[in-house]
C-alpha cells in the first residue's frame, strides 16, 4: 500500500511540475527562457504542410516531444515546432532563437549559429491575433527583422502584459542536414554570445595570407609572363574566398552575396573545383611538363579539363536540382591528381620535385584532416596547416623557378656578348 501511495505521490509532483514549467511565464528582465521543455516536434516529410492544415486537430495528435530521439536521425523533410509561452510583462524588442545544439561539442562554432536556411514563425495569440515573421541564412538580409549575423537565426517579436502565445516554426533546409533544434527567449537588450573567435582569428590570417600572395604572383606574371604565376594566383583566390565562406561570421555572404545568400551553394561547388583545375595548370606550367614528358602533359591536360566539365556539371546539378551523385566521379579524379602529381615527382628536374612535394604534404595533412573530423586527433585543425603549407612550398618554388629563368636569361645574355666579341675579333684580324 504504501508502493502504491508512493508511486502515486511522484506521479502527481511531476503533473503539477509541468503544470507550472509549461507554458514558460516570461518576465521583462534581462535573462534567457530556454523553451525545450514546452517544445513540440512534427516532421512533415512532403515538405508542403502549410500553416493553415497544420493547426488541424489531425496534424495536432503527431506532435512528439523535442528530445535527441526524434531529431538526431538526420531525415530530410520540413520540421514543425510547437510551443507556448505566457508574457508576465509587457514583452517589448524580444527574440525567440532557434539554436544547434549539436554544435556544443565544436570548438569553432558557436549554438547560436545554427544556419537553418529558411525558418517561418507564426506567433498566435489568444485573441486571435497572429504575427508571422521570416528568417533564415537563403532569405535576403532586407527581409530579415533583426538581422545580426548570416547563420543566426532569429524570429523578433512584442506581446502586451497577460498575453499567451502559441508558436509553430516550421525549418527546412533544402539538401542540408540540419536537424538538431533548441529554442530559447532572449530580450535583444541582452545581446546573443557569440565568444567562439579562435576560428575567426585563423581564417582572417588564412584569407590575409593568400590574399597577399594572389596579389604578389599576379605581378609577377605581368614581370615574365609565365602562366605558372596566373594559375597559382587563381589557386591563392580560389582558397581566400574559401575561407571566407569558413569563417565563422560567413564572410563571404556579408561582403558579396547579402541579398541574393543562396549563392554560397554555388560558390562552394566553383571555388572547390576550380581550385583543383588551378592546381593541375599550375603544377603543369610550373614544371614546364612538356619539355619532360608529353605523355604526362597529355594526361595532365586531360584531368584539367575533365575537372572542368565537372565544375560546370556540378552548376547545373545544383541549378536545376537533378540531385545526381557524383560523389565517386569526384573521389576519382582527385586520387587521378594526387597520383600523377607524385609521378611527376620522379622526373629529372627540382621543380618537379618541389610540385610532388607540395602534394604530397597537402595529402598527409588532408587525410590528418579526416582523422580530425572524426575524433581521433585534436593537437591542432590541420586543413589549414595543409593549404598554408601548400601556400609556402609553391611560393618558394615559384621565386626558385625564377632564379633559374633570370639565371638563364643571364647566361643566354653572356652568349650573345662573347659571340659578338669573336665576331668583332674576325673581322678585325682576318682578311
Amino acid at each position: 500500500m504504501k508502493t502504491h501511495l508512493h508511486l502515486v505521490f511522484i506521479l502527481l509532483a511531476n503533473a503539477l511540475l509541468a503544470q507550472t514549467t509549461c507554458p514558460v511565464h516570461v518576465e521583462n528582465v534581462l535573462r534567457v527562457y530556454p523553451l525545450d521543455g514546452c517544445t513540440q516536434v512534427y516532421l512533415d516529410s512532403t515538405e508542403a504542410l502549410t500553416f493553415e492544415e497544420l493547426r488541424q486537430g489531425s496534424f495536432q495528435e503527431k506532435f512528439q516531444a523535442l528530445n535527441d530521439s526524434v531529431t538526431s536521425e538526420q531525415t530530410k523533410g520540413a520540421y514543425w515546432l510547437q510551443t507556448q509561452f505566457i508574457a508576465s510583462d509587457s514583452l517589448t524588442d524580444w527574440n525567440l532563437l532557434i539554436k544547434n545544439p549539436a554544435y556544443k561539442e565544436q570548438v569553432h562554432r558557436s549554438i547560436y549559429t545554427a544556419g537553418h536556411c529558411f525558418v517561418d514563425g507564426y506567433f498566435v495569440l489568444a485573441n486571435g491575433e497572429m504575427l508571422h515573421q521570416r528568417d533564415g541564412l537563403f532569405l535576403p538580409k532586407s527581409e530579415r527583422k533583426n538581422y545580426q549575423h548570416p547563420l543566426i537565426n532569429a524570429l523578433p517579436f512584442s506581446m502586451g502584459k497577460g498575453d499567451t502565445a502559441t508558436v509553430f516554426i516550421r525549418i527546412f533546409n533544402p539538401d542540408h542536414d540540419r536537424s538538431m533544434f533548441s529554442l530559447e527567449l532572449r530580450p535583444q537588450a541582452l545581446g546573443i554570445p557569440l565568444e567562439k573567435t579562435d576560428m575567426s582569428i585563423l581564417m582572417g590570417i588564412s584569407m590575409g595570407v593568400t590574399g597577399i600572395l594572389a596579389l604578389l604572383c599576379i605581378f609577377f606574371f605581368f614581370v615574365d609572363k609565365d602562366p605558372a604565376n596566373l594559375f597559382f594566383s587563381l589557386l591563392c583566390i580560389c582558397l581566400m574566398l574559401h575561407y571566407a565562406l569558413l569563417h565563422p561570421e560567413l564572410l563571404f555572404v556579408t561582403w558579396f552575396t547579402p541579398e541574393k545568400p543562396w549563392l554560397v551553394d554555388y560558390a562552394w561547388i566553383l571555388l572547390t573545383n576550380g581550385g583543383l583545375v588551378a592546381f593541375v595548370l599550375f603544377g603543369r606550367y610550373f614544371v614546364n611538363l612538356r619539355e619532360h614528358s608529353i605523355l604526362l602533359d597529355r594526361v595532365m591536360l586531360g584531368l584539367a579539363g575533365a575537372l572542368g566539365l565537372l565544375l560546370i556539371f556540378l552548376l547545373l546539378n545544383q541549378a536545376f536540382s537533378w540531385k545526381i551523385n557524383t560523389f565517386f566521379l569526384s573521389v576519382g579524379l582527385i586520387i587521378g591528381v594526387i597520383i600523377i602529381a607524385i609521378r611527376i615527382g620522379f622526373l629529372k628536374s627540382h621543380l618537379a620535385k618541389i610540385f610532388a612535394f607540395g602534394a604530397i604534404w597537402l595529402l598527409f595533412f588532408n587525410i590528418l584532416g579526416l582523422v580530425y573530423n572524426a575524433g581521433y586527433f585534436d593537437l591542432f585543425l590541420p586543413w589549414p596547416v595543409g593549404q598554408m603549407g601548400l601556400m609556402v612550398i609553391y611560393t618558394y618554388g615559384l621565386a626558385y623557378k625564377l632564379q633559374l629563368n633570370e639565371r638563364a636569361k643571364s647566361e643566354a645574355q653572356r652568349v650573345l656578348e662573347l659571340d659578338a666579341v669573336k665576331s668583332r675579333f674576325f673581322c678585325q684580324y682576318l682578311p
